[in-house]
């Protein structure tokens, strides 16, 4: 059985600013309204359903709106570096010659090595699996993160 929910039509979106260095135009600071879908594989449970679609969208919007209207900081990516500047509350991201100094609250750290929509797909599938595995009537969750309508990546957990 397969569960399949479509991010731009369920409204599981968020927009967000990010850059990814050492690439000749997303080096540049921009954003996106992202899309991000979901696909469950597996066995119906008792109740007749694989997983309820509300529960599912309710934690994978928990996870969206985490990075929604903020700039998504890569923490793994070696050629970011950052410090806290004084008590001010503000970080300095020092990237490819480029200096920015942004209040903490308006960024999001990331444990990735790329604000790629390839990356971003694998860090939100790990997080869903997590809330997930525990139902062992599923074998694997697809996450697709689209940057704008039509073009994205997906990635895939299995059991």
């Amino acid at each position: 059985m397969k569960l399949i929910i479509n991010g731009w039509r369920q409204h599981l979106t968020f927009s967000a600013c990010h850059f990814i260095p050492q690439h000749q135009l997303c080096e540049r600071l921009h954003g996106h309204t992202y899309g991000v879908h979901l696909e469950l594989d597996g066995e119906t449970a008792e109740d007749g359903m694989l997983v309820d679609f509300k529960y599912v969208k309710q934690i994978l919007k928990a996870m969206i709106d985490e990075l929604d209207h903020r700039i998504i900081i890569p923490q793994k990516n070696k050629h970011i570096e950052m410090s806290n500047i004084g008590d001010q509350g503000e970080i300095e991201i020092r990237v490819c010659g480029k200096r920015y100094v942004i209040p903490s609250s308006d960024i999001v750290i990331l444990d990735i090595r790329s604000s790629s929509a390839e990356d971003l797909a694998d860090f939100i599938v790990s997080g869903m699996w997590s809330e997930l595995e525990h139902r062992k009537n599923l074998t694997s969750l697809s996450i697709g993160v689209d940057e704008g309508p039509g073009q994205g990546a997906w990635s895939t957990r299995t059991r």
